[in-house]
C-alpha cells in the first residue's frame, strides 16, 4: 500500500471480506504499520502468494498459503473466468475511489515544478512497452498515484526505500 495512503482509500480496504496478497512481503510500510492485514491475526481471511516459503505466515496468520512465482500465478488466475458476481457494489466503489485518486489537476507548486505535469507528459510520450526505473524518495509517490499503468508497462524500483537503484536499473534496462 506504500506510504501516504489517503484516509478515504484505507476506508474502502477495510471494508474488504477478503486479503490476497500477492508477491508481497507484507512488511511495515505495505501493512501501514501492520494494520492491513491486522496483525498478528488478520480481521479478514489473508491468502498469501509468495515465492519465498520464508514470508509467508512470518507474521501473519495465514489462512491460504500459496508457494509460487507470481507472475505465472497470476496468468493462470487471469485465464480464470469467474462467473458474474452480484455483489459489485464495493468493488465499483473501490474503482471510483481508485479513479478519484488518480485524477491530477494541475496546480501552482511553490517551487515552480509541479510533478503532476512530468507525469502527464510520460503519461503522453510513453509507448505502451516502456520500461521505467526510478529511485526511493517521495517524488516516487506522483509516479505511482498518477500514472496510468498498463499491463504491458513495467516497473524498476526498490523495495522499502533503498535509494540509489534507479540509474543502475534504467542501464540494465537499456541493455537488455
Amino acid at each position: 500500500l506504500g506510504f501516504g495512503l489517503p484516509p478515504a482509500a484505507w476506508q474502502h480496504l477495510t471494508e474488504a471480506d477478503l486479503i490476497v496478497a500477492v508477491g508481497t512481503r507484507l512488511n511495515e510500510i505495505t501493512t501501514q504499520g501492520y494494520r492491513l492485514p491486522k496483525a498478528p491475526v488478520p480481521s479478514q481471511p489473508l491468502i498469501h502468494i509468495h515465492p519465498d516459503p520464508a514470508q509467508i505466515g512470518r507474521v501473519f496468520d495465514t489462512t491460504v498459503r500459496i508457494v509460487a512465482d507470481v507472475v505465472p500465478f497470476l496468468e493462470a488466475l487471469a485465464a480464470r473466468t469467474p462467473a458474474p458476481s452480484e455483489g459489485r457494489g464495493w468493488q465499483n466503489r473501490l474503482h471510483t475511489a481508485v479513479l478519484e485518486l488518480a485524477r491530477w489537476t494541475s496546480s501552482d507548486a511553490p517551487d515552480g515544478v509541479d510533478f503532476g505535469h512530468v507525469v502527464a507528459a510520460l503519461s503522453d510520450q510513453l509507448p505502451p512497452d516502456a520500461v521505467l526505473a526510478m529511485d526511493a524518495g517521495n517524488f516516487g509517490g506522483w509516479l505511482h498515484r498518477h500514472f496510468p499503468f498498463r499491463s504491458t508497462h513495467l516497473l524498476l524500483g526498490a523495495i522499502s526505500g533503498a535509494m540509489g537503484l534507479g540509474t543502475p536499473a534504467a542501464v540494465a534496462a537499456a541493455l537488455r
